[in-house]
């Protein structure tokens, strides 16, 4: 049985919808560029769209995220390791949403690291903190590392263990 626009189907779209639809979608392809590239070009760069809000291009938001969970890693030559995440914050945060979340958790966790190694070595006297300092400087290094590669990835990381002081 032929019906009206000549297709069997009773669910056929008239034949100027479909153009409609292919018209619509190659003009949101020549403003925003096609949003399935990276998924049908794996091996062409892969495009993120800024945050909304944000001052930054995703590829300055993901560096800046990537700093500031890897700038915690100062502490093993000596400064508290909470300076790195909090320079990125200070001076990042009213440009990017991300940025400031990113640097905000890596803070935190930072402090949180920096407070467990106090604590740790305070109980160095009773001798349970030499045992304990040594998992809280693992477990940091870890963490750390794990963001960092994380945020390289270009996804958001929360460390499994962080007092939220700073948002």
């Amino acid at each position: 049985m032929d019906d009206l626009y000549g297709d069997d189907s009773p669910f056929a779209e008239p034949p100027e919808a479909n153009d409609a639809m292919q018209a619509a979608h190659r003009e949101i392809s020549d403003v925003a560029g096609d949003p399935l590239d990276a998924i049908s070009r794996p091996d062409g760069p892969e495009t993120r769209v800024p945050a909304l809000g944000s001052t930054m291009s995703s590829t300055d938001e993901q560096t800046w995220s990537v700093l500031a969970h890897a700038s915690g890693l100062i502490g093993l030559v000596g400064p508290p390791s909470f300076l790195g995440p909090l320079f990125v914050y200070l001076l990042k945060k009213n440009e990017s949403p991300r940025v400031r979340a990113n640097a905000a958790e890596a803070l935190n966790f930072q402090i949180t690291a920096f407070i467990a190694a106090i604590v740790s070595a305070l109980l160095i006297i009773v001798l349970i903190g030499i045992v304990l300092l040594g998992i809280v400087a693992i477990g940091w290094l870890a963490f750390t590392i794990i963001a960092s590669v994380k945020a390289s990835n270009g996804e958001d990381y929360r460390y499994p263990i962080n007092l939220r002081l700073v948002s």
